[in-house]
């Protein structure tokens, strides 16, 4: 790699299995593991999807709170005057007639 002898190592998931949770056990197995390769070696990784992944997750959670709170927040302003209390989820006391003729 870049001209200098390299082992390269790709790890791929099985259908259905969650990436995050592969490169995570990954990464633990290779801190856990004792040295297998000669002093002067390094490791490092060329490419890794998670990066994107976990950066797009975090961002759904983001919105999500914000959603719950603009929620919470019209919710709570409509209630406070008369055109919350007189919303359809509120009971309406009117009955309906159908017309006659």
């Amino acid at each position: 790699m870049n001209d200098a002898p390299a082992v390269i190592v790709n790890i791929q998931r099985q259908p259905g299995a969650n990436v995050i949770e592969v490169v995570d056990r990954v990464k633990r197995l290779l801190r856990s593991s004792p040295p297998r390769f000669p002093p002067r070696s390094r490791s490092r990784r060329s490419t890794d999807r998670t990066v994107t992944i976990r950066a797009s997750v975090r961002d759904v959670q983001i919105e999500l709170v914000l959603a719950i709170a603009l929620v919470v927040m019209v919710i709570f302003l409509f209630l406070r005057t008369a055109a919350g209390r007189s919303s359809p989820a509120s009971p309406c006391r009117c009955r309906w007639s159908a017309p006659s003729g």
